[in-house]
């Protein structure tokens, strides 16, 4: 199934071109032909919330900071201005690293990581309905991690309402289905 889904990805002209611009900005970017294409600018990014975090470990810059820091390195050169006036890091973990520091990088990780282990825990269990469940909130977690490494999830209000409630739902779910089935138990014996 992941074969065939990866095959059907690949095979479209859209997604060929999209990796074959990417390899090019990587190529440009590396023999810094241009560092202000879309993923050099990322790099950029990258780099430059790393070293914040490097330099403020503790608690970062602060969130109303970034842009003032992120202007600091570009007057030292270590960004291009293009990356320098970016509202955040394009990394969800980088970007918390650098404005809220290791309290940043554990509160992220916790967002990410509490709820998956909960639903990972869940999802061997008897009942299809809480595995099904389980599943879906395991998913949710993962697809906010692996965009997160592209992109800020959670400073956008849709996103961070999307999953705060789906979170909510899929817990209560599993939750109630685990009370109706210690309830039917009880019938049973």
């Amino acid at each position: 199934m992941l074969i065939s889904f990866g095959f059907l990805f690949l095979s479209t002209n859209i997604v060929k071109e999209r990796i074959a611009v990417t390899w090019n900005n990587i190529d440009v970017y590396v023999s810094k032909q241009n560092v202000d294409t879309s993923v050099g600018i990322r790099f950029q990014l990258w780099k430059s919330a790393a070293l914040l975090f490097s330099q403020n470990p503790l608690v970062g810059v602060g969130r109303e900071n970034f842009n003032i820091a992120m202007g600091e390195l570009e007057k030292k050169g270590i960004v291009t201005y293009t990356a320098g006036i970016q509202p955040h890091s394009h990394n969800e973990i980088l970007y918390n690293m650098a404005t809220l520091g290791l309290i940043g990088l554990l509160g992220i990780l916790s967002l990410y990581f509490v709820p998956a282990f909960y639903f990972f825990r869940e999802i061997c269990h008897p009942d299809n309905q809480i595995r099904m469940t389980a599943g879906m909130g395991l998913i949710l977690c993962t697809g906010f991690f692996i965009l997160g490494l592209t992109d800020v999830m959670f400073m956008w209000g849709v996103s961070d309402n999307f999953y705060a409630i789906f979170m909510a739902i899929f817990f209560a779910y599993i939750l109630k289905r685990k009370e109706a089935l210690a309830v039917n138990s009880k019938f049973e014996i």
